[in-house]
């Protein structure tokens, strides 16, 4: 795209993403992988045809081999997304879990802290009683 003049750049953004498969399956691209690329990849196939137009006829093997790698791409941004989702969700749990126990601990304490006063009273009414 950049070996291209500015005006035949813009040329070429101007069109719609079916204005360009059609004239790349016109051009003798492979149907089915024209299809499957996204916008960025049918703007570069076009300025490669359009810069060198009997040269730039790419077999349908090249042609897999770059849906496969964008395949691939996707299925790797997929997997880091569900990576970070895990790790979201994890720390999420963790940050739960360690609210809970103080919460538990906060509990106990309340209740070491009843039982010491009820221990100081009951002492202090033996010691009466005793008097």
């Amino acid at each position: 795209m950049d070996k291209l003049t500015p005006e035949q750049q813009a040329e070429l953004k101007k069109l719609g993403s079916e204005q360009i498969r059609a004239k790349l399956v016109k051009a003798g691209y492979d149907e089915e992988a024209v299809f499957s690329f996204d916008r960025q990849m049918l703007l570069e196939t076009l300025a490669e045809y359009t810069l060198r137009p009997a040269e730039a006829k790419v077999s349908e093997v090249e042609l897999r081999g770059r849906e496969l790698e964008m395949r691939e791409r996707e299925l790797k941004l997929r997997e880091t997304e569900v990576q970070v989702q895990q790790q979201q969700r994890e720390a999420e749990l963790l940050a739960q879990k360690q609210q809970h126990d103080d919460e538990i601990k906060l509990r106990d304490d309340e209740i070491k802290l009843r039982i010491a006063k009820l221990e100081a009273q009951k002492q202090q009414r033996e010691d009466e009683i005793k008097q």
